[in-house]
């Protein structure tokens, strides 16, 4: 069985992320190359149910979830699910779907921020989020900047 392995390398410096525009993961539906992806969310139970052509790979509970659009290369294909926790401190918390046969899914992660910017590399997904921080305003300009990203590196075994 693959596994995702989880890599998180927190930077020091702002520098890396002037280049990055961020997106938020916001869709209900997508199409993948193995079929229709879907963010089901029954507002009466409020349990997500994540579902490729109708059959289920994910259940969140408490909040909807939403997906990132396709992303794709090297013959590749993954979604980010963002799982929402319905809070105000901490939005939620993503999950890596790779879109193969069988499904793949990681760990949640993340660092409660639902912005991203995601890319494949060779067979790694690499996604980078802004830090997210709840008061900037207890925080100096310095030590906000060495807070700024947050790379995830996803690479499938």
């Amino acid at each position: 069985m693959r596994k995702l392995i989880v890599t998180l390398l927190f930077l020091l410096t702002a520098s890396a992320s002037a280049a990055e525009s961020f997106v938020t993961a916001l869709e209900e539906v997508v199409t993948t190359n193995q079929g229709k992806l879907t963010a089901d969310w029954d507002q009466s139970t409020g349990i997500t149910k994540l579902r490729l052509n109708g059959k289920e790979i994910l259940q969140h509970e408490d909040a909807p979830m939403f997906m990132s659009p396709r992303i794709a290369g090297n013959g590749k294909e993954f979604v980010l699910a963002f799982k929402a926790t319905g809070g105000f401190s901490c939005g939620g918390e993503f999950v890596v779907v790779e879109v193969a046969e069988p499904i793949v899914l990681s760990k949640p992660f993340g660092n409660c921020n639902d912005r991203y910017a995601a890319r494949v590399e060779g067979n790694s997904l690499v996604i980078t989020m802004p830090s997210y921080i709840p008061h900037p305003e207890l925080l100096t300009k310095s030590e906000i900047a060495k807070r700024n990203k947050t790379f995830s590196v996803y690479a499938p075994n």
